[in-house]
């Protein structure tokens, strides 16, 4: 191949690689209020806490959310049933979606957590 040539092809790949770059966008999570899935602390919220974040909040530290004290290490203070009108604004919910804390849990673990908060942060 010759050097005009492979000039040539340099700038037909260089636009191809900034379209896709471009396309590459980061997409973010969006949750979205599930009113008839009931969700319960104990089975599905709880479960959460132990697999991502016991770890880094067992007893020995101010937000012990270990089964025996989670939810009221939690409730009111980082999550309350008055939340429930706009749970994406909870201090529980801006938390696990922050820089520090996002990638701890799943979309689908934000999400249980965004429906457990809209549906006034029962403790069942």
């Amino acid at each position: 191949m010759n050097i005009k040539k492979r000039k040539q092809s340099k700038w037909l790949i260089l636009p191809l690689c900034l379209i896709f770059t471009a396309a590459c966008e980061k997409v973010q999570f969006e949750p979205v209020v599930i009113p008839n899935d009931s969700i319960s602390y104990s089975t599905v919220i709880q479960p959460i806490f132990d697999n991502n974040c016991v770890s880094c909040h067992p007893p020995t530290k101010s937000l012990d959310l270990t089964p025996a004290n989670s939810y009221n290490a939690l409730v009111p203070k980082y999550a309350a049933p008055a939340d429930s009108s706009d749970p994406g604004q909870s201090k529980l919910y801006l938390k696990i979606t922050g820089s520090s804390h996002n990638p701890r849990t799943s979309d689908i673990e934000k999400q249980e957590i965004f429906n457990w908060i809209s549906q006034g942060v029962k403790n069942n």
